[in-house]
């Protein structure tokens, strides 16, 4: 409908403390985003008592095309003239949808896509751009190239629904892609308007340029045909957990830092063996038995300690420092490995995962941001290869599906696999 990189001009009215103002302005598309430039502004929007967006409403090349524009706080006023990133937008005919596309980044699947959820029809198109020529973009001068085309079809749909059905496909592309797959706008009825919509998911340049899948028609098409629907039916708790290892995931894959990379993996992974309620029961009395022990021997640790301590060397202030110190007695790491073990024992896993090397890489990250000494790159490596691996399975089993898995062999040959083989690896 209208051409990335041309500037289009328009003219238009906002309100603002009950009056209304008339500006001329362009709008412009580069890549992902959208600008607008020109806007003439009142000495009221420029001082505001209070932030506020700005809502504008006109028409594009010689009142042709209606359009309205959201313009949030993020902008830049020189004089009394704005220009911002556009927020949302909406241009043409935007009504009686039967058709929504829409470009993808951050993916570049080879294969076609197709599945529904319910009369609604999902098709995710093979992009021309190669993941090895993206990264050579991406690496060039750090610009994310277009992927995948998503196209939905149906009867009757509307933009929040559509909006919706988006969204989380991108979170499963995440998942998958171990990238920040985001979209731009929608393009409506095969180009009779244009819509960008209010996003959750932010634009970044997080990504990793890998699958944690194979990407082969009938498999990605397994996953979503039976991942989607089941998305969809998920609470919000474990939906929330899907979206928080996604986030992990993407974030372990993209930084180049192995300390960001595992510290985020390590917090994901104790987070979400929590919040699965998988220490419950047995393990709720096994806790508050030992806590309930450690309270009452508590006193008694400090009159030893204060009887050793009266011929010691230590000083009145350091005696205090000593004594104060067992008020944080606790067996937090033994609750630590327990939460751990638990999630592992209950989804089948029989890997060999050095709980204890976890542990105190956790703590040294937390407190030094850095790995404790002795780690290998090696062994740092494995280790985030295999929260990875524990944490994309577990999105699997939240969803309760199985697809060939991508994984590198003990010869560092790449393989594919189903995840309860991979949980005996």
């Amino acid at each position: 409908m209208l051409e990335e990189g041309r500037t289009y001009k328009g003219r238009g009215t906002y309100k603002l403390l009950g009056k209304e103002y008339e500006t001329n302005f362009e709008i412009e598309q580069i890549g992902i985003r959208w600008y607008i430039y020109g806007v003439e502004v009142s000495f009221e929007y420029k001082h505001p008592k209070k932030s506020t967006t700005l809502t504008i409403k006109g028409d594009l090349e010689d009142n042709t095309i209606p359009i309205f524009i959201i313009i949030s706080e993020d902008r830049n006023i020189r004089g009394n003239v704005l220009e911002a990133e556009v927020d949302e937008l909406k241009i043409g005919e935007v009504d009686n949808l039967t058709q929504v596309s829409t470009q993808l980044y951050g993916v570049y699947l080879s294969s076609k896509i197709s599945f529904n959820s319910g009369d609604i029809k999902i098709q995710i198109q093979p992009t021309s751009t190669s993941i090895k020529d993206a990264k050579k973009v991406f690496r060039g001068n750090g610009c994310i190239s277009k992927g995948n085309i998503l196209t939905i079809e149906g009867d009757n749909l509307e933009i929040e629904q559509v909006n919706n059905i988006i969204g989380k496909v991108c979170i499963l592309l995440t998942s998958i892609s171990f990238s920040n797959v985001v979209f731009g706008h929608l393009n409506i009825n095969e180009d009779e308007g244009i819509v960008i919509p209010k996003k959750k998911m932010k634009y970044t340049s997080d990504i990793s340029f890998s699958y944690a899948v194979m990407d082969s028609t009938p498999n990605l098409e397994e996953f979503f045909k039976e991942a989607f629907p089941k998305y969809l039916s998920l609470s919000k708790e474990l939906e929330s957990i899907v979206f928080n290892i996604s986030y992990a995931l993407m974030v372990s894959s993209s930084t180049l830092y192995q300390e960001s990379r595992m510290f985020e993996l390590i917090s994901c992974f104790e987070g979400i063996s929590k919040d699965l309620n998988l220490n419950k029961g047995y393990d709720e009395d096994y806790h508050a038995l030992r806590k309930k022990e450690i309270k009452e021997i508590k006193p008694k640790l400090k009159e030893v300690l204060a009887e050793e301590l009266k011929d010691s060397i230590f000083t009145e202030e350091e005696q205090k420092i000593l004594s104060n110190n067992l008020n944080r007695l606790s067996y937090i790491q033994e609750q630590f490995k327990r939460t751990l073990t638990k999630h592992l024992k209950n989804k089948g896993w029989e890997i060999n995962l050095n709980l204890e090397d976890i542990k105190e890489i956790r703590d040294s990250l937390a407190h030094s941001a850095r790995f404790p000494k002795g780690f290998t790159a090696e062994q740092k490596h494995n280790y985030i290869i295999s929260l990875q691996q524990i944490l994309f399975i577990t999105i699997l089993d939240i969803l309760e599906i199985d697809v060939m898995i991508q994984f590198h062999d003990q010869e560092g040959w790449r393989n594919f696999g189903k995840k309860e083989l991979l949980k005996k690896c």
